[in-house]
């Protein structure tokens, strides 16, 4: 086969279309591709075209785009005079509809005696179709990777990360490479990292690991899945982590709120027993009291009187803490109850602490008991005192709050509706993490011995919980604390009406008592002083004796004085049972604290006659008198 002829056959057999040019940039020879690229296009030249100009050539190419052909001709020239020894381009012709992407590729070829141009027209729409596809998806897959709610670590044996998706802000992904994984967690979690690490390089299983990162002031919680990843012949670790910052904490409330529950339960069931010793104690002590003469005698009864009278203010704090103390709501308003304790406040913290109270104008009002709130105030004033030592500020708000759903995610218990905050905040030295995951015990305390009794925040969260509020806790070292109480809004509330007292002439009588009560002691004195005061009772140890006892008497009891919590039969289901019989006969109850017979949560039922323990000689008496004298 001749020389040309064999020339004619390799270019035929190119998948491009090609032209030959001679070295003046005429048109010597042309390739079948080219051939049938013409005549699938139309155009007017296709095999025909050999012996015209390459300008010729380049306006075919581009499909009559003179913008185009111009551009391919400045090369295809450049080219031909020998400026640059080849030339590509690549560009699109027709609408969007139907573009089609083609390569110019222009080349020299320098032969013995013979300088010829070789131009190569490549339909490449496909190939960049197929990119375009490719770049899109990879496009895609990038932005899902880097915006996905979890952050994607790979980290090689060395576990260091060589690729994260995410960086929080003021950061980015690029900071992470290299780094340690192990560098990033809080140090009592390091051996978690690595032995998850060496589970998924050394036996290629998949693991979980739980581990903490502090983030500046927040400490935040990960959960990870890691897993092995093979690329190539390298293995890294695929490390997957989600923030379960939220969750945790979640977690966290619901396992204290369970702790604080038990604990609740424990301390009613011991401030009750002992606030029936204490009742034995001040009655014995105050009846002694009465029959000495001035004396040092009379001074140990009257130090044994002041010291039972300490113990009761522990068994009251124990109560509200347990949420079982006995609280009397109405509707009040709180900026009223700030105003009213303002000035106490202020000598409580003393001059080196600035009181400022901040009240919002048309507060919503709560339904709770003053006096409990007075005590919430006097306890978080006193804590913030000493948090202050070398002075600082102590700042009180009220704020109206309605509070949606996204408001009360990180608020664990809060349902949505209207509320009234408390907010109390001062500037002293914080609460440590540790520390705050144990304020609300009783008897936990970070003072010295003897400087406090670690039962002021427990009673604070009792009273806050049985007014069905809820109470939060915001602080870090140094950056003093913020104590955030919501109460529940009431609408149009009508303030309780308060109990009508009779005139007491005298606390003694002659009417007839019916003393029902378990406690031996409790039950003797009661009699001893009731009986001295004139009346005439009858005591009963077992309620469910005392029916059939009351059908057996000649002289019926005029008033029923029981003991709310008692084995066998509560007083509050004996009052019931005697009434059915004896219509008028009128009803005291004592107790420690509130059962759901006569109460729900510690809030007395209207009408309900109580008295609490421990109680004085005097208070007894004139309860009594008080409940014959008043009408049913």
């Amino acid at each position: 086969m001749a020389p040309l002829d064999l020339l004619q056959t390799f270019l035929d057999a190119l998948p491009s279309n090609v032209v030959v040019l001679d070295a003046n940039g005429v048109i010597v020879r042309v390739n079948k591709a080219w051939v049938d690229f013409g005549q699938s296009s139309g155009l007017a030249c296709h095999g025909n075209c050999v012996g015209q100009d390459y300008r010729t050539l380049a306006e075919h190419v581009a499909c009559c785009d003179r913008e185009i052909a111009a551009q391919a001709a400045k090369g295809v020239e450049a080219v031909i005079e020998g400026k640059q020894q080849a030339y590509s381009m690549e560009f699109k012709v027709g609408g969007a509809a139907k573009a089609s992407w083609y390569q110019l590729r222009v080349v020299q070829i320098e032969q013995p005696g013979a300088k010829m141009t070789l131009v190569m027209h490549t339909d490449i729409t496909q190939s960049i179709e197929s990119q375009r596809i490719t770049d899109a998806t990879k496009e895609r897959w990038q932005a899902v990777v880097a915006n996905a709610p979890i952050y994607i670590l790979l980290i090689d044996r060395q576990g260091r990360i060589q690729f994260i998706n995410r960086a929080d802000a003021g950061s980015t992904p690029d900071d992470f490479t290299g780094i340690s994984v192990s560098s990033m967690v809080r140090p009592q979690h390091v051996a978690d990292v690595e032995r998850a690490l060496k589970e998924v390089f050394d036996h290629g299983r998949t693991v979980t690991v739980v581990s903490s990162a502090q983030d500046g002031d927040k400490l935040r919680w990960f959960k990870a899945t890691v897993g092995p990843l093979q690329q190539g012949e390298s293995r890294q670790a695929i490390w997957i982590a989600s923030d379960i910052t939220h969750e945790r904490t979640l977690e966290d409330q619901l396992r204290q709120s369970q702790k604080m529950e038990a604990i609740g339960r424990l301390a009613g069931g011991v401030a009750h027993d002992f606030n029936n010793l204490l009742t034995a104690i001040m009655g014995h002590a105050e009846l002694l009291g009465r029959h000495m003469s001035p004396g040092p005698e009379q001074d140990h009864v009257k130090q044994i009187l002041r010291t039972s009278r300490r113990a009761t203010e522990l068994t009251q704090q124990l109560l509200a803490f347990s949420r079982r103390q006995v609280m009397q709501p109405r509707t009040v308003n709180l900026n009223d109850c700030v105003k009213d304790a303002q000035k106490l406040l202020a000598r409580l913290i003393g001059e080196d602490v600035a009181l400022e109270t901040v009240n919002q104008r048309g507060l919503r009002q709560i339904m709770a008991d003053p006096t409990q709130i007075e005590q919430v105030l006097i306890n978080l004033a006193v804590n913030a005192r000493d948090a202050m030592p070398d002075g600082g500020k102590l700042t009180i708000e009220t704020k109206n709050v309605d509070a949606d759903e996204v408001y009360c995610t990180d608020r664990a218990g809060m349902a949505p509706g209207s509320y009234v905050r408390l907010r109390v905040s001062d500037t002293g030295t914080g609460i440590t993490p540790e520390t705050m995951t144990h304020i609300f015990e009783p008897f936990f305390t970070t003072k010295p011995v003897g400087k406090g009794t670690g039962l002021g925040l427990s009673m604070v969260h009792g009273v806050v919980k049985q007014s069905g509020g809820h109470i939060f806790v915001r602080s870090d070292p140094d950056k003093g604390a913020c104590f955030c109480i919501y109460f529940p809004a009431v609408s149009g509330g009508v303030e309780a009406p308060r109990t009508r007292t009779a005139v007491i002439k005298d606390n003694g009588g002659n009417e007839q008592i019916l003393l029902v009560e378990d406690d031996a002691d409790l039950r003797e004195l009661a009699h001893e002083i009731l009986s001295a005061a004139g009346y005439r009772v009858r005591t009963m140890a077992n309620p469910l004796e005392v029916p059939a006892a009351v059908n057996s008497m000649q002289s019926k009891p005029h008033l029923l004085l029981t003991d709310v919590v008692m084995p066998g039969m509560s007083g509050g289901k004996l009052a019931e049972t005697l009434r059915a019989a004896l219509p008028g006969i009128k009803v005291l109850y004592m107790s420690g604290y509130t059962a759901n017979e006569i109460g729900h949560h510690g809030v007395l039922n209207p009408g309900v006659n109580f008295i609490q323990k421990p109680f004085t000689i005097s208070q007894l008496t004139s309860r009594v008198r008080e409940v014959l004298d008043n009408p049913a």
